[in-house]
């Protein structure tokens, strides 16, 4: 038995048999080849991966809607007309179809992986996937893989698709080799509900197919071989989770209190209407957050205001009686900035979130008013992301009214839109108390704050044991701005990562949190967490903490109250 350390990115314990997947091989380079025929060799390779894909987004929309967005993407590089036109120009000059599309995707990988825009460089993967899926295609020895046991899959890594398909066919969790926690591979395995390990490096060489292997994603580890003993313990907690699963998973419809009669609302973070659809099937009390920028296609252009206010409505009618959260465009940093006309060394710390909209007003603008015409129809709120500090406030908040003037005229009466802000950055931490008596509510981002309070990159494999919400000093920011909102009289909300931790869920209650907003999926085992503690015990968690100097600290305490809490 030997361990291989790795990254949790998905929660959850998985037991069974290995299998490995190796990259495919890349095609012989032909010298001389018919360009007819490997010009129709592409553009049929290209129908039927395109054909292919579309299955995979319809199977994918209702389950696993961001899933579905992501392969929608693939689509897009599929049918790339500039990409298409570069691999027939080699084709014409007397490549193969295989080499052609080898030299021509690799050319657009490298691009992208140039950039210091770690969104950017994510495109790289989304090309590489796409590139094999080609070569698979137009190689006849090249085979699909299909599963006929469950079994763990362990690759370098896997496109959307292929992960969709392979749960189906009951892949029981996935090792991967490449990946954080922040990439597709980690955020599709979440909405699939599987474990998952990345930055598992070696895995495909240290793990044969068929041989017994256990992932533990809390542990952040797979255990290759194990013995008897460990072999018998893991078998007892896995089927205690499968079974703590199916019931967790069932939606409470009812509302929501601890079992000393607090309540609290759990909302969920959404990216396109399908996903509303199943946040209100799961029983979600509202939309926490829509990540409006995942509207954008891709092509750098921004939808008009009529664009806009039809997507935003979609949302909105899937949600009755229900309230939405839509955030303005998140742009710049590690996010879509291939949008920004702006050239920037290092810019995670550049023109992003607020910043972009206010040197874009045009772009804030136009959302604005399209969110304003939705308001007018149903509960919605306009969440502002990245603030830093008072002024960025006044500005926002001067163009806003300055839309609500003109909607208003345009529907003939007053339109109520609540104004918020995410709280994502130390310096709205501290400031907190100063800047909450200027906005109708207030969120905390907790992946960008711990990123930013530890200064520690979320994408950065080479800092990822650096980063870790429940460090003492984001948990101290947090209690912090709660305790601000409560000053000001307004409600607080979490919806990052932490919010979708069940082991930090009872500090984020201890602290004054009653908001919680996390993926649809984890709602029901989220909403039963809640019912089955107390806000009194939550708080002598969080009394407990005022010592610890370090994350080990943290969970050392959070341990030692559960194991309280069972005994």
């Amino acid at each position: 038995m030997h361990v291989l350390r790795a990254i949790g990115s998905s929660q959850g314990i998985a037991v069974g048999q290995a299998w490995v997947m190796y990259p495919g091989a890349t095609p012989a380079v032909v010298e001389a080849a018919d360009v007819e025929h490997e010009t129709a060799l592409f553009r049929k390779a290209q129908r039927a991966i395109e054909r292919e894909l579309l299955d995979v987004v319809q199977r994918a929309q209702a389950h696993a809607p961001t899933l579905a967005s992501i392969v929608e993407t693939h689509v897009l590089i599929v049918n790339d007309p500039v990409v298409s036109g570069d691999i027939e120009a080699r084709i014409a000059t007397g490549e193969s179809a295989g080499k052609a599309i080898e030299l021509e995707f690799s050319k657009q990988a490298r691009l992208m992986l140039l950039s210091t825009n770690s969104l950017i460089r994510d495109r790289a993967t989304d090309i590489e996937h796409v590139k094999q899926r080609f070569l698979a295609e137009i190689q006849p020895t090249t085979h699909v893989v299909r599963l006929e046991h469950p079994h763990v899959i362990v690759a370098s890594t896997l496109t959307p698709a292929e992960m969709f398909r392979m749960a189906e066919q009951g892949a029981l969790g996935f090792v991967f080799e490449e990946g954080g926690i922040d990439s597709h591979i980690s955020i599709i395995a979440r909405e699939l509900g599987l474990p998952a390990l990345v930055a598992a490096h070696d895995a495909t060489r240290r793990i044969q197919t068929g041989q017994q292997v256990i992932v533990d994603a809390a542990q952040g580890e797979c255990i290759i071989a194990p013995t008897d003993n460990v072999g018998a313990k893991y078998n007892d907690l896995y089927q205690q989770e499968r079974i703590r699963l199916h019931n967790e998973r069932m939606p409470v419809l009812t509302e929501v209190a601890t079992t000393d009669s607090i309540a609290v609302d759990v909302l969920a973070n959404v990216d396109t209407p399908a996903a509303a659809d199943l946040a209100h099937s799961y029983g979600a009390k509202g939309i926490g957050l829509v990540r409006t920028e995942l509207m954008l296609s891709g092509d750098g252009t921004f939808p008009s205001v009529d664009e806009q206010s039809v997507w935003y409505a979609e949302i909105l009618q899937r949600c009755p009686n229900a309230h939405v959260t839509f955030r303005a465009f998140d742009i710049g940093g590690d996010k879509f900035g291939n949008y920004s006309p702006y050239t920037e060394q290092n810019p995670v710390l550049g023109l992003r979130g607020i910043r972009f909209l206010l040197a874009q007003p045009g772009i804030f603008e136009q959302q604005v008013r399209a969110i304003l015409r939705v308001a007018a129809k149903g509960r919605t709120r306009l969440m502002l992301p990245m603030i830093t500090s008072y002024m960025e406030i006044v500005a926002a908040r001067e163009i806003i009214d300055a839309c609500r003037v003109d909607v208003e005229s345009e529907y003939d009466s007053p339109i109520d839109l609540p104004v918020g802000i995410m709280i994502e950055t130390p310096a709205a931490a501290v400031m907190a108390d100063l800047l909450a008596p200027y906005v109708d509510f207030i969120s905390i981002g907790t992946n960008d704050l711990t990123q930013y309070t530890l200064a520690a990159d979320r994408t950065n494999e080479l800092v990822s044991n650096m980063f870790d919400c429940i460090h003492p000093s984001v948990i101290r920011l947090m209690s912090s701005v709660v305790r601000a909102a409560d000053n000001a009289g307004i409600s607080v909300s979490v919806c990052g990562e932490m919010a979708a931790q069940l082991s930090a869920t009872d500090i984020l209650l201890g602290i004054g949190v009653r908001s919680l907003s996390v993926t649809p999926h984890m709602i029901p085992e989220l909403q039963r967490r809640i019912q089955g503690t107390s806000i009194a015990s939550c708080r002598q968690l969080v009394d407990s903490l005022a010592s610890c100097k370090t994350s080990s600290d943290v969970r050392a305490a959070i341990a030692q109250y559960q194991s309280n809490r069972q005994g």
